[in-house]
């Protein structure tokens, strides 16, 4: 999967991998777990924009503590290099601070910097997925477990 690109303020950011750590602390999250235990279950088929959602993938998609825990997600995967959408980059991220908390904060962040919540909510979908994503598998332990450097001398 390629790190998606998004528009929230006036310039388009990839988003970059976040670290291990924070990737399984948005993973742990209830409200995500639930999140995809709807869509597993209640996912509608093919593309079509005009579907209706099923209300329990509906109710799990709109619960404020996963919008606040994929705003983090948007927090822990922005670019250090690059100019944070409103006026205050917010602080990072700490192991000890729940991070549905520290997700809202972010959220308030953003909108308090002029940023509309439908594009706060709609782009940190992105965020979110690119998060789970980056979890390191089980196949990934088993390569770098496997992997050895060619012997050296002779």
């Amino acid at each position: 999967m390629d790190a998606p690109t998004i528009t929230l303020g006036k310039h388009p950011t990839t988003l970059v991998k976040p670290r291990a750590i924070a990737a399984y602390a948005v993973q742990s999250q209830p409200s995500v777990g639930l999140l995809l235990a709807a869509w597993a279950k209640y996912a509608p088929e093919g593309d079509d924009e005009d579907r209706e959602l099923h209300p329990k993938l509906l109710n799990a998609m709109q619960d404020t503590d996963c919008t606040a825990t994929r705003c983090a997600a948007l927090a822990v995967c922005w670019p250090s290099e690059k100019a944070w959408p409103s006026r205050k980059r917010p602080r990072p991220w700490k192991v000890r601070q729940p991070i549905d908390e520290y997700g809202a904060e972010v959220f308030d962040n953003l909108i308090g910097g002029g940023i509309s919540p439908g594009d706060v909510i709609t782009e940190s979908w992105s965020a979110l997925w690119w998060t789970l994503a980056s979890v390191t598998s089980h196949n990934d332990v088993k390569a770098a477990r496997d992997f050895s450097e060619a012997p050296s001398g002779g």
